[in-house]
């Protein structure tokens, strides 16, 4: 009775130890992203950076990685041949919109128009190489420098700036999720907006209370007018008397 017993111990011990799937499952593991609503969001290579390496494109996403400080970890591109980056974004100028986020980045290539170089820094004193005419760029991002536009891009797995006057002209289109706004300068309208119409509210009650004030004004003054006619009246009477 004993080995039955023990037996029985057993068989149930292997079913409860007995891994069911020897797979890791990741379905509870969501990607976190957060998007661009403005033309400077600027993207960092460290969070002690003062200069950011570019501006990231409006409308689009970044995924979240990590936390640092005031700043966001995050990860941009790897897919369609495009070389994966990760930098720092200031977590106060990404948005968390709560869409559903198919395709995050912007997946847009560009096309020199002349042999151009490949620079690895602002300044455009560091080249890492040239690249000749109708070839393809894959675009991350642009910046204003003291050289002028730039782009930063990739080539053939570098990464680089390249003059905007090297390059065809082109169009960057809206993410197709919706915005919250309609433009980058929407955010700051209506905070205009709001702005004119908290002035106009406070001016009109302003007016209102100076006509009220006026008002009352004008009434003491014809009662006192009124009452002085009166004792006017009532002397000049008693002097007949």
């Amino acid at each position: 009775m004993k080995k039955f017993y023990l037996s029985l111990v057993i068989i149930i011990s292997l079913i409860i130890f007995i891994p069911t799937n020897n797979k890791t499952t990741y379905a509870d593991i969501q990607t976190e992203y957060r998007r661009v609503l403005d033309d400077t969001t600027p993207f960092y290579k460290n969070v002690y950076d003062k200069e950011p390496l570019f501006f990231l494109p409006f409308s689009y996403y970044v995924k979240i990685i990590g936390h640092s400080g005031e700043y966001y970890h995050v990860e941009i591109h790897g897919d369609n041949g495009q070389v994966a980056i990760d930098g720092y974004v200031p977590s106060k100028m990404l948005f968390e919109d709560n869409l559903p986020v198919i395709s995050p980045y912007l997946k847009l290539t560009i096309t020199t128009a002349y042999t151009a170089v490949l620079f690895a820094d602002q300044g455009l004193l560091n080249p890492i190489q040239y690249i000749f005419s109708e070839r393809t760029l894959y675009y991350y991002g642009e910046i204003i420098s003291e050289q002028g536009k730039l782009f930063y891009v990739g080539y053939n797995n570098k990464l680089g700036y390249v003059k905007e006057s090297d390059v065809y002209p082109f169009i960057i289109q809206n993410h197709p999720n919706d915005l919250p706004f309609s433009s980058p300068d929407s955010a700051t309208q209506d905070l205009t907006a709001t702005a004119d119409n908290d002035f106009f509210g406070l001016k009109s009650i302003i007016i209102a209370c100076l006509i009220f004030a006026g008002a009352i004004a004008l009434f003491i003054t014809l009662k006192n007018s009124h009452d002085k006619q009166k004792n006017l009246n009532y002397y000049e009477e008693n002097d007949y008397e």
